[in-house]
């Protein structure tokens, strides 16, 4: 998985809709590249909503947790 898919999921982590511009803007990315790394999220076994005038939403939130 590449570092922005990563942290674009962690974003979408709470399971409400969010701006794909938002998401790119926070992340210092294009909006292009941000839909290209969400691209590979079903490849993780993540289901990703994309609604158009909404943004992105996960299917189901994601509890990320940390490493000791």
């Amino acid at each position: 998985m590449s570092a922005l898919t990563f942290l674009a999921l962690r974003r979408l982590a709470d399971g409400h809709f969010h701006s794909g511009q938002d998401i790119a803007r926070s992340l210092n990315r294009s909006r292009a590249t941000l839909s290209e790394a969400l691209k590979r999220a079903p490849d993780l076994g993540v289901e990703l909503f994309s609604i158009p005038g909404k943004g992105y939403k996960l299917a189901e939130p994601i509890e990320f947790s940390t490493r000791p």
